[in-house]
């Protein structure tokens, strides 16, 4: 993946010159987020070859890979099945309007609908003890969800808090601030029906905070389905880190 990353800001890098000597165009960066439930692993191409500069990159379920581009150009995706690559699901073309802007573009429903969400991405500079949680949804069917945060600290009690309400489909949050603190020892982020009922949860110690890679932001995703057709759910939480 990094070696992927390095080829795209080169060749973003090269395309951004053009034909001027004395000017260089920011390049762009996107984030690709893969939460198409039932695939495990999808293949991203652009089969024109004109804009984009990855030809072909794989993601597993809940992975995520980050590529440059040129701002203000259409970038051709394709996506396809890494099981069957004759096979697309998803054939899109988006721009990213913003000279070294930031931005996440999300895969997610199932592989005979596979929808997706481009967001422009604004974060906060923290300084060392403190990181920042967005949450969005990408359960289909279901109805608006709340967020909570419960923080254990070492003596084993639990502090709970209400971080977001009424979330609906593609719904997203803001950057939600925590403090690191040596009393903490994990954080649990929960996904709440109407009824408070948790629909899925995902705890990251707190050690994650304070420990390299440091990751200052990230993004947590509901994904699947409260139905998924065989009685059950497979909800579950996508966790995005972000260097920024």
């Amino acid at each position: 993946m990094k070696k992927t990353l390095l080829i795209s800001i080169i060749a973003a890098f090269f395309l951004a010159c053009g034909d001027s000597d004395d000017s260089i165009e920011p390049v762009a960066t996107l984030r690709i987020v893969n939460a198409i439930q039932d695939v495990e692993t999808i293949q991203l191409r652009d089969f024109e070859g004109n804009v984009s500069f990855f030809n072909t990159t794989t993601l597993d379920y809940g992975a995520n890979g980050r590529f440059a581009f040129a701002p203000n150009r259409p970038i051709d995706i394709t996506v396809v099945p890494e099981s069957d690559t004759l096979r697309v699901i998803l054939n899109e073309t988006i721009t990213l309007e913003n000279q070294g802007g930031i931005f996440s573009f999300f895969l997610y429903g199932d592989s005979t609908q596979v929808r997706s969400l481009l967001i422009q991405d604004e974060f906060t500079n923290y300084q060392d003890s403190v990181f920042g949680v967005r949450f969005i949804n990408l359960s289909a069917d279901s109805n608006p969800v709340s967020i909570r945060n419960i923080a254990l600290d070492t003596a084993g009690f639990s502090d709970t808090i209400s971080l977001a309400s009424d979330m609906e489909f593609q719904g997203s949050s803001e950057f939600s601030r925590f403090e690191v603190t040596s009393r903490i020892v994990s954080h649990t982020f929960q996904f709440l029906d109407a009824t408070n009922n948790v629909l899925a949860s995902l705890t990251i110690p707190e050690s994650s905070f304070v420990s390299p890679p440091y990751f200052k932001n990230i993004t947590l995703g509901l994904a699947g389905r409260t139905n998924n057709g065989a009685g059950g759910s497979n909800l579950s939480v996508i966790e995005i880190e972000h260097f920024e």
